[in-house]
């Protein structure tokens, strides 16, 4: 193996703040689709400045739309991924 190539083989699961964490890395079950789920979570506290726990939520969908202001085609990227 190369000097510089590491091999991981358990998935790092690592957020130190757990208001963007995806409910899989509770679990220890993270997967791609979790980094999206917590660049959602970023995404909606800068826009906002509050964390995502703060806002209404409905089976794991965080109920943004009405608080937050923004232009349509930001808003079409954030309902991609949060």
């Amino acid at each position: 193996m190369h000097p510089l190539k590491t091999t991981i083989s358990t998935p790092l699961t690592y957020s130190s703040y757990t208001h963007t964490k995806a409910p899989e890395q509770f679990r220890g079950q993270a997967q791609a689709s979790s980094d999206l789920y917590g660049l959602g979570g970023v995404l909606l506290y800068l826009l906002s400045g509050s964390p995502p726990s703060a806002f209404p939520s409905t089976n794991l969908r965080i109920d943004f739309e009405d608080s937050v202001p923004m232009s349509g085609r930001l808003r079409r990227v954030c309902c991609g991924v949060c």
